[in-house]
């Protein structure tokens, strides 16, 4: 299996562990053109995987950055959650993270690192607001 596809499965099953509506996570999200590695709760947390942590600072964070901006501007929400995972070891079942909180203003996006690691992502996961959106708003 590839390091990437390791790393998303590991980080899904990790998510899944702390929410009680644990099939609505989704490894694979399409926003028009725009996929998005790992979503859940209408799209309040966004999540970018990468190989590795070159990878993650060359694209992951941008990417994620871009997905956030396309959801604050589609659904009105005010703020969404996310993070970017990469592999520390070249087999992808050790991973790392950053978790970000993103919102909206005056047309412009504003990051906030929340913190790094697993304990930062399983308070996030935890706090992520179960309002619900209908999905066509994205079409």
């Amino acid at each position: 299996m590839h390091v990437h596809e390791n790393v998303k499965n590991s980080v899904v099953e990790f998510i899944r562990a702390y929410l009680e509506d644990k099939h609505f996570v989704e490894p694979e999200f399409f926003v028009g053109y725009k996929r998005i590695d790992i979503a859940f709760r209408n799209l309040r947390f966004l999540g970018e995987v990468e190989p590795n942590e070159v990878k993650k600072e060359t694209e992951g964070i941008a990417q994620l950055e871009g997905h956030a901006k396309l959801v604050l501007d589609t659904t009105g929400y005010e703020e969404v959650y996310g993070a970017v995972f990469w592999a520390t070891n070249d087999k992808g079942d050790k991973w790392g993270a950053e978790v970000y909180r993103f919102s909206g203003q005056n047309g412009e996006v504003k990051k906030e690192l929340l913190g790094t690691g697993r304990e930062t992502l399983k308070e996030v996961v935890l706090s992520v607001s179960r309002e619900r959106i209908p999905l066509t708003t994205l079409s």
